[in-house]
């Protein structure tokens, strides 16, 4: 199998907003989410989407530039982010990376700036996710945990955090193959990989690069849970960490 080619993104730098200028491709849910966040955070905001009316137009009130992409909207950019339903390899997307211009998902500006505040617990998988996100978040709220569910799930994991005034005590993020693709600082304090079956081949190059997209949610050095039913879900166990089969 060929290098996927978000493996070999160059990781990014954690780096204060204040100041940047941020691309944000994509103005959907997670898109505004980031816009918020960085206005937030200080920095300022150029969103760029393909289509005319992007489902959250009304909602910003920024600098938004709509239709096909061109390589202006990079001029004078400190940092890309993706949304999740944009590819890598989106032209506007390789030349920002040709420019040494770092490119970063919502999940990655969470772990720089949101995570190390709390316990994180993540879980993906392609089927049943949202389920055990779900399930997870209320058997820590009966356990009387202060916890935020968030993510693919939704809400947005910044917008969530911006609507709190104090952090909670745990995340339960679900988080899709998309989100990982431009994630590498989360490290979870407990990860888990439900099941991998035939998905989303329209935009990866066969079910190993799927998997190995999944596979990026053990970056860092927490548990692994794993399905022990699953055995494509068992393969990405990395060795030399704690685990739950």
């Amino acid at each position: 199998m060929r290098e996927p080619p978000f493996n070999l993104l160059p990781r990014p730098r954690p780096v204060a907003l204040t100041g940047r200028r941020v691309l944000v491709l994509g103005l959907g849910d997670t898109g505004l989410s980031v816009a918020r966040w960085i206005e937030h955070q200080g920095g300022t905001v150029r969103v760029a989407d393909t289509r005319e009316s992007p489902p959250r137009r009304d909602d910003f009130a920024g600098e938004l530039h709509t239709g096909p992409f061109s390589a202006a909207l990079l001029q004078s950019i400190d940092l890309l982010c993706l949304s999740p339903g944009l590819p890598l390899a989106d032209p506007l997307v390789q030349k920002a990376l040709q420019l040494d211009i770092p490119v970063v998902g919502d999940i990655e500006l969470f772990a720089w700036h949101v995570r190390q505040k709390s316990r994180v617990l993540a879980v993906t998988g392609t089927n049943g996710k949202s389920t055990v996100t779900a399930l997870t978040g209320h058997l820590l709220r009966k356990a009387g945990l202060d916890c935020e569910v968030a993510g693919n799930i939704g809400p947005a994991v910044l917008d969530a955090s911006l609507r709190r005034t104090r952090p909670p005590a745990a995340w339960v993020l679900e988080l899709s193959s998309y989100q990982l693709e431009t994630t590498w600082s989360l490290d979870p304090d407990a990860a888990a990989m439900l099941n991998l079956t035939e998905d989303h081949l329209d935009r990866y190059a066969g079910l190993a690069e799927y998997g190995a997209a999944k596979a990026r949610i053990f970056i860092g050095s927490g548990i692994q849970v794993l399905n022990r039913g699953d055995r494509r879900s068992l393969a990405m166990a990395q060795s030399g960490r704690a685990r739950i089969t």
